[in-house]
């Protein structure tokens, strides 16, 4: 709208407001308003539509390039959520919160703990200190995760090391968890 147009429009507004009602209670108004709602608002068509290109395979091959590229870009968000899927699947529970809220640090602070260790960390397994399987399954998956307990190993190494306790943990760490790891391996 223009200028002088706007104008108008706000020294006129009742006069606006009667041509806008007579121009939607007009029989071609309403034929065009009952022809738009049943050729787009049928959101169940539409959704299907959707829903049926992505399952073409050039939609399918975009979209694995896609996850392709991000597991490349963000390798710590892979390994991060990686880390809540191993842990929920091993105490067979269920997920219930945000993967931050159950885990107790986001990926950046993954990251930052694994570069730490090494700077090439991407090269390595990640492995908890204390297996995972060692807790009870009520346990907080924030203890079984907690940062004192993951460590890198080869991938070699870690298939060797299996379902054992082949690396010590922090005393205060030790303290903790404790009451939730399972009876049967509180002594090792």
């Amino acid at each position: 709208m223009g200028l002088a147009q706007d104008r108008w429009h706000k020294a006129n507004k009742d006069k606006v407001k009667e041509i806008q009602h007579k121009r939607n209670a007009s029989e071609q108004a309403k034929a065009y308003r009952k022809e738009y709602a049943k050729k787009y608002n049928q959101r169940g068509d539409v959704i299907a539509k959707r829903q049926e290109r992505s399952k073409t395979p050039e939609a399918m091959e975009y979209q694995r390039q896609y996850k392709k590229q991000d597991r490349l870009n963000q390798p710590h968000l892979y390994r991060w959520r990686g880390l809540l899927s191993s842990t929920i699947s091993k105490l067979k529970i269920s997920k219930d919160d945000t993967t931050e809220r159950l885990i107790g640090y986001s990926s950046t602070i993954l990251l930052e703990h694994l570069s730490s260790l090494d700077e090439n960390w991407i090269e390595y397994a990640i492995d908890h200190k204390i297996p995972i399987t060692w807790f009870k399954s009520t346990a907080p998956i924030s203890v079984v995760n907690d940062l004192r307990n993951i460590h890198l190993l080869t991938h070699d190494d870690n298939l060797i090391k299996g379902n054992r306790h082949a690396h010590p943990v922090c005393e205060e760490y030790h303290n903790v968890v404790l009451e939730h790891i399972i009876p049967e391996y509180r002594s090792s």
